[in-house]
């Protein structure tokens, strides 16, 4: 009797397959997961830092108790500051150490996304949550900047999560999580305090059973933000300063939200993608195939549009990010203007989230994912590739700047510029240790007239463009010339024309 033998390449039950598919897929998005990294850890390299990114720095070198009093007194909250500090004061100060103290926090939100968002939303959402988060143009400006702007956004995308389990299990760990997710966002920015209240109110509405719940956590985070801003009060006056800003008109805002090549082409998008994917998973409308072709069937039934809640969070997200803008934009238009985009940025990732949960709702949901996925890469990696190059040059620029100026500019000398940012933190950042004021703006209309001269000191001009007549003469005046040290050089913000004042008497 002869032996059968058999061989199975592949697995024939549908479990197997479903399980290996499964398998395939994640794998897939892991891989999209890490690209979606790495893409932005190489950009760490730069240390050409702007104005603002330069208050970080000089807080970080501060001490512990000088550090909180700076951040008090320049209308900001703590926590990135302190989780800055803390990574120079372990690890040094670099352009890689500043960089990854920002873009530690978008690294975990794509982990999160390909984890967490996978396992509770599916493959679709995750997808397309990833590539939000790393290839829109405002992603690839503000993932890496020196700012706390990730880490807020870091733990708004957290809470909101969490709310959805809230809404979803009422149990009391995700009510933990809940209030301290809400309280690192509000430390984070003072902005996140619009949309995590809004948050709050919608569980608030959702929740009759848990109410004691929602206003024990909400209240705590409140209770727990008290003594910051009583701190600030006390040290800097106000809490959230004026700054003197433009009014950013309600366009821009909308448009910010998915910054690429087709902004208002996806936002579109979005719109419409929330309101067929409410009117199909309510079965508000039912479309079906039969043997006449395609049938549409209506239903208005007043159960139809009930909630449930996974509706109810999705639209506390949308009301959340909306209602922040609609927010800033009264108080600036009937206070003073507090809207800078970046500000609004933070929030905008929920509507990233809510957009793929709603793409995987529809039918055609890999078309409609695909579509998106390579509309907003086919903009975004232009945009990427001209940013890093962008950064590279600058950087070699910068260093240039720097080696042919760091030796020759001591404590001794002082450092008169055009330049605000360069005179506001800049010239702190790279020249610590020589005094510098700011004496005159290229855009004033005025001429700019140079202060009275100590002979015993070495001056330096960090000018905007190169030096004019105006100026000249006012150097001639006082029995002094200019050198040309660094034509076009780079620092900080842009270009910089470096001359040594040279006594001629």
């Amino acid at each position: 009797m002869k032996r059968m033998y058999s061989l199975t390449l592949m697995p024939t039950d549908n479990n197997s397959v479903k399980i290996l598919s499964d398998t395939l897929k994640k794998v897939v998005l892991y891989i999209y997961s890490a690209l979606a990294i790495l893409i932005h850890f190489v950009r760490c390299f730069d240390n050409s830092f702007w104005g603002d990114e330069g208050l970080t720095i000089l807080a970080a070198r501060k001490n512990w108790g000088d550090m909180i009093e700076y951040v008090a007194e320049n209308g900001h909250s703590p926590l990135y500051y302190a989780f800055a500090w803390l990574c120079v004061h372990i690890f040094g100060e670099s352009g890689v150490v500043y960089h990854m103290s920002s873009a530690l926090a978008y690294f975990i939100i794509v982990l999160v996304t390909a984890i967490v968002v996978r396992r509770c939303f599916g493959y679709i959402a995750a997808f397309i949550t990833v590539t939000f988060c790393a290839m829109l143009d405002c992603a690839i400006t503000y993932n890496l900047e020196v700012r706390m702007y990730t880490w807020c956004q870091l733990f708004i995308f957290l809470t909101f999560i969490t709310a959805y389990m809230v809404h979803k299990t009422r149990m009391n760990r995700y009510y933990i999580l809940l209030t301290l997710f809400s309280i690192g966002a509000v430390y984070s920015h003072y902005f996140a305090l619009a949309s995590i209240g809004i948050i709050y109110l919608f569980l608030l509405f959702g929740s009759k059973k848990d109410i004691g719940k929602v206003f024990l956590s909400g209240g705590t985070v409140i209770v727990a933000l008290v003594p910051w801003l009583i701190y600030a009060k006390t040290i800097s006056g106000v809490i959230m300063s004026n700054y003197s800003i433009s009014l950013v008109p309600w366009k821009d805002c909308f448009e910010f939200i998915f910054k690429s090549k087709y902004s208002f082409v996806i936002l579109s998008c979005f719109v419409v993608s929330v309101l067929l994917a409410f009117i199909y998973d309510r079965k508000i409308i039912d479309m079906n195939k039969n043997d006449k072709g395609i049938a549409f069937r209506f239903s208005c039934v007043k159960k139809n549009f009930k909630l449930n809640y996974e509706w109810k969070w999705i639209i506390s997200g949308i009301f959340a990010v909306f209602g922040t803008i609609s927010a800033a934009e009264i108080i600036s238009h009937t206070m003073f203007p507090i809207i800078v985009l970046r500000y609004l940025y933070v929030s905008y990732i929920i509507l990233w989230l809510i957009f793929g949960i709603v793409i995987s709702k529809l039918k055609y949901k890999r078309l409609w994912a695909i579509v998106l996925i390579f509309a907003v890469l086919s903009s975004g990696v232009p945009t990427y590739a001209s940013t890093l190059d962008v950064e590279i040059q600058q950087s070699k620029r910068l260093e240039a700047t720097l080696q042919a100026t760091t030796p020759k500019i001591d404590e001794h000398d002082f450092i008169y510029t055009d330049i605000i940012h360069l005179a506001w933190t800049v010239a702190s950042v790279y020249y610590p240790k020589t005094p510098h004021d700011l004496f005159g703006h290229a855009e004033w209309r005025e001429p700019i007239e140079l202060p009275e001269f100590d002979t015993s000191v070495d001056y330096w001009l960090f000018l905007s463009s190169p030096i004019s007549d105006h100026i000249l003469d006012n150097l001639h005046n006082q029995n002094c010339d200019a050198k040309l040290v660094v034509e076009n050089g780079f620092i900080g913000t842009g270009s910089v024309w470096i001359y040594k004042v040279v006594h001629t008497d």
